[in-house]
Order: C-alpha cells, then sequence, then structure tokens
C-alpha cells in the first residue's frame, strides 16, 4: 500500500468509526502516525523503512489539510 493509499485508509477509518469531519479525522490521523513514528524513534535506533513509508503517510496527511 502506498503512502498516499495508507494516509485516505486511516482518514477513511477516523470517518466510519467517529463520523466526524473530514479535517478532524486528518488531525486524528496525524495524531496516530506522529505516535507510530515517535514510538519506533524511542525504540530504534535506525532509521528504516518502516520509518520512513510512515514519514510519507504523515506528509501526504499533512497535503490533505
Amino acid at each position: 500500500m502506498s503512502p498516499k493509499e495508507k494516509a485516505e485508509e486511516l482518514i477513511e477509518k477516523m470517518y466510519i468509526e467517529q463520523n466526524m469531519y473530514r479535517s478532524d479525522c486528518i488531525a486524528c490521523a496525524l495524531i496516530c502516525v506522529e505516535e507510530i513514528i515517535l514510538s519506533h524513534a524511542i525504540w530504534s535506533t535506525e532509521q528504516d523503512e518502516y520509518l520512513d513509508y510512515y514519514n510519507e503517510v504523515k506528509q501526504e496527511l499533512e497535503n490533505n489539510k
């Protein structure tokens, strides 16, 4: 799944589960992705594809604002 597709999937999940406005869904998805990035940074000393992927997902979410 591309980062753009993952960003859209997260937005859609927020909408389906919480029935929020799109802008609120994006904000919540960004919080989730930032937590994934932060927790990875705490537990891993290496920059890897996982971290790169979620940084790209974060960028896609920010582009959707």
